[in-house]
């Protein structure tokens, strides 16, 4: 019985270990701050930091509050 006790607390604790784990790799993946847009947001962009502003949706995140864009024109752009 002791035995069978003592294997539960093993597995127990490299349960949590295992979990306490994959928050932390959770955390380190997910951006530190609040991202302002959402993936298929619809947007008004100005292209390659030009004058002129063009309409699209957010095709990705990418952190640094930068984002990956396709415009209506199927023309696309990332890290903007």
């Amino acid at each position: 019985a002791r035995r069978e006790a003592a294997r539960v607390r093993e597995r127990d604790e490299a349960a949590r270990r295992e979990a306490a784990r994959a928050r932390e790799a959770a955390a380190r993946e997910r951006p530190s701050y609040n991202a302002a847009f959402a993936v298929n947001q619809r947007v008004e962009v100005r292209s390659r930091g030009g004058n002129q502003w063009f309409t699209g949706k957010i095709t990705a995140i990418r952190g640094d509050r930068l984002y990956d864009i396709l415009y209506d024109d199927g023309e696309s752009e990332a890290r903007v």
